[in-house]
């Protein structure tokens, strides 16, 4: 009887052992195609992301200018102007507020963008760190916003600025591109420093000009311009009026350094460059 129940036991232990490790396989084998499964998926998802992400490249290399993207809103068009930029940017919100006097590097990255857009057709100077041949000092102005004010007398006919850090565009897409390039802080700016000029023989340019040039304030309630370009009386002339400009009469240290927008801009040139 003692036999029998043992031997009864023990196949009963057997049998739910058996019980157990075919449990314990059939488990395994689950887990494994589960694994299998989701590999297979991530795969299938990488593989996906990647023909998205070469389609598109493939898409913006044949057409480069079809706007800057942030997310699913298109912050620019190809078609756009200079004052489509200037609404989309909202600079007038930004310009009820005291706009800083950017730093070297502000400028220097903004130059670096320029050179990285046009290449060998740059024309900015490198022997200097901005265009001024005179001591200036760059102020807050209110209302008007920034200023230049002598840092010295400087004499009538004495050469003050030249255009060795003036960007000069010869195409609408490239000025687009340069614009949207800019860092945040810089875009509203360099957009109220940009003009287009007869650079001579009717070759008209955008030109940006991406020193403290750029705050020249323009004659106007009561002040008229003391820099420009008057062949009677520049004391250097040997230089191109076009892109150097002196003192009209004797500036003592101090006063505000003061241009004539519309004796280097030309009139309606904005739409030569479809701007």
């Amino acid at each position: 009887m003692n036999v029998m129940m043992r031997l009864s036991k023990n196949r009963s232990i057997a049998y739910v052992n058996g019980l157990k490790y075919t449990s314990s396989s059939k488990l395994s084998r689950r887990r494994t195609l589960k694994v299998t499964k989701v590999k297979i998926a991530f795969i299938a998802s990488a593989a996906f992301a990647l023909w998205i992400f070469v389609f598109n490249f493939m898409k913006g290399a044949a057409k480069p200018m079809d706007g800057l993207h942030i997310g699913k809103r298109v912050v620019y068009s190809e078609d756009w102007g200079v004052y489509d930029m200037w609404e989309a940017l909202k600079c007038d919100e930004i310009f009820e507020h005291e706009r800083p006097v950017h730093s070297q590097i502000a400028w220097d990255n903004s130059r670096e963008l320029y050179k990285g857009i046009v290449g060998k057709n740059s024309s900015i100077i490198e022997d200097s760190r901005n265009g001024f041949l005179v001591p200036v000092e760059v102020k807050q102005v209110p209302p008007k916003g920034r200023g230049i004010f002598a840092s010295r007398d400087i004499r009538r006919g004495e050469l003050i600025w030249s255009t060795q850090k003036t960007a000069r565009f010869q195409d609408g897409p490239s000025y687009r591109k340069f614009i949207f390039g800019l860092e945040d802080g810089m875009v509203c700016d360099v957009l109220t420093c940009s003009y287009v000029q007869d650079v001579g023989d009717s070759d008209l340019r955008v030109s940006v000009d991406l020193d403290e040039g750029c705050f020249c304030n323009n004659e106007g309630d009561g002040t008229d311009a003391n820099m420009g370009c008057d062949e009677e009386t520049k004391i250097n002339n040997e230089v191109y009026c076009k892109t150097h400009y002196f003192a009209l009469e004797g500036i003592k240290a101090g006063d505000e350094i003061i241009c004539e927008y519309g004796s280097f801009t030309s009139s309606g040139g904005w739409a030569s460059f479809g701007l």
